[in-house]
């Protein structure tokens, strides 16, 4: 699995929708749908840097409070 291919392909969109923002066309005008979409993508990049790494990172010490604190079964 490629685990870059998520952050590429968000940084890809950003891009052309800022793209679409940014240069006045009157073929590619931005609209209600392209501005929700550049809002829905800020959101995905937003929980992808910072939201799912803390989740994880509370994962990880919620397991590893949970290793230290139950003893090894014995005879396993």
């Amino acid at each position: 699995m490629d685990f870059s291919k998520p952050i590429l392909t968000l940084a890809d969109a950003i891009r052309k929708g800022g793209n679409l923002g940014a240069h006045f066309d009157l073929e590619k005008e931005p609209n209600e749908e392209i501005s929700q979409l550049m809002v829905d993508l800020l959101d995905y990049l937003i929980e992808y840097l910072f939201i799912l790494p803390s989740r994880i990172e509370s994962l990880h010490d919620k397991i590893e409070e949970l290793s230290k604190s139950t003893p090894p079964n014995e005879g396993s």
